[in-house]
């Protein structure tokens, strides 16, 4: 029997960290041995988020966890740390799971040097959910057919990256079939050409932040006389994410460099 892969999770006692580490507690193949969070700083991780099973003390910064030898990071901080933690852990010859949202193509291209120079892996998803997997791989489909479509996501109005990691993945996988055929091109709008979104992978993308909302994405495609949407929603939990996140950790290590999107290590075909 392989021994247990070991963990660190940057951001562990947020929203999806915290889920995620119960759900590491549960699962036989998987250990937490790092939990990073800075306001807990200190104290033990269970006693924190109310799960006994994780004793693990939860560290300030990710230099200070990455102490303990792991496998994998799982990034789940701020848009403004993730970047340094995740080429942090790199350099250490850790293997990373992405699930922090703001990073630019820019950002991912250098850490993907990083990745490939210390031979380790880089799965960067914007949502672990298994229905936004879904949405992407039939986003793609359509986009075989219907040369135009804009993307629109919705998230509460306190969530401080726009678009989301979401969008910008569902951006550039549908952006990678086609480039989409705008009757006319934003650049040509009369008027005020941002309201036209903003231009992510060569696709239109309106963000949208208003109290009620979680995570919504949803792509539109449009043909003449025709429309087809497809869409995703969230509810107020993450537990939906925790079996892509958990799948995500167990394969990681496969990978070579960034890859983007959780059907990377998914048989969708």
């Amino acid at each position: 029997m392989s021994p247990a892969i070991r963990i660190c999770i940057a951001g562990a006692t947020g929203w999806a960290g915290a889920e995620l580490a119960k759900g590491i507690a549960g699962s036989s193949d998987l250990v937490l041995v790092g939990a990073v969070a800075r306001k807990a700083a200190g104290r033990i991780l269970g006693e924190v988020i109310g799960d006994p099973r994780l004793t693990t003390r939860v560290a300030p910064s990710v230099a200070e966890a990455l102490r303990t030898p792991c496998e994998v990071l799982v990034e789940y901080t701020h848009p403004a740390s993730a970047k340094a933690n995740i080429l942090a852990a790199l350099e250490r010859g850790l293997h990373v799971v992405v699930g922090a949202s703001g990073l630019s193509d820019e950002d991912f291209a250098e850490i993907d040097t990083v990745a490939r120079k210390q031979a380790r892996g880089v799965l960067a998803c914007g949502n672990f959910a298994l229905t936004v997997v879904l949405l992407q791989r039939f986003a793609e489909i359509a986009a075989k057919f219907i040369p135009q479509w804009e993307i629109i996501e919705y998230a509460h109005d306190d969530k401080p990256d726009a678009p989301s990691g979401t969008a910008r993945e569902l951006a550039a996988r549908v952006s990678a079939v086609r480039e989409p055929q705008a009757t006319v091109a934003p650049q040509d709008t009369v008027g005020n050409p941002e309201a036209r979104g903003a231009t992510i992978a060569r696709s239109q993308v309106h963000s949208i932040r208003l109290p009620g909302y979680v995570i919504s994405a949803e792509i539109v495609f449009g043909m003449p006389d025709q429309r087809l949407s497809i869409r995703h929603d969230s509810g107020k939990s993450a537990v939906p994410y925790v079996d892509g996140a958990l799948l995500a950790i167990r394969n990681v290590s496969k990978l070579t460099g960034v890859h983007r999107g959780l059907a990377t290590v998914m048989d969708l075909d």
